[in-house]
């Protein structure tokens, strides 16, 4: 059976950088769960579905915040831009005994027909 995970996601707002590291600074989030089979396109959608997001409103990039010191805390992210880059993020997570994985969508206005998340988004 696949465990499923538990996600606060952060959007339209900032991410800033702090002595602790990275931080997610929102007055918005939402809950999600799934599967760890999850693949990066169902993610995306799932998000947008889920935040009830325009057809002209699509996510630019999504980064997961992990710890990265435990001696000194310390949070860094990084960018989700494939398959492989969530299968990474989920094995992180699972391994690290955190209950919550914690990610931030940025959003922008698009016009005109959007077909695929960009990759080369940063």
């Amino acid at each position: 059976m696949s465990r499923r995970i538990k996600v606060t996601i952060y959007y339209d707002d900032q991410i800033c950088d702090t002595r602790i590291g990275v931080i997610f600074v929102s007055a918005k989030s939402i809950e999600l769960t799934f599967n760890k089979s999850i693949k990066i396109n169902e993610l995306l959608s799932r998000i947008r579905w889920k935040v009830l997001t325009s057809s002209q409103r699509r996510i630019l990039s999504l980064k997961y915040r992990y710890l990265t010191s435990m001696n000194i805390v310390r949070y860094d992210t990084f960018q989700l831009k494939s398959n492989m880059d969530v299968e990474a993020m989920l094995d992180k997570h699972c391994s690290s005994g955190n209950i919550i994985l914690k990610l931030y969508a940025q959003f922008v206005n698009v016009k005109g027909r959007w077909s695929k998340f960009d990759n080369n988004s940063s």
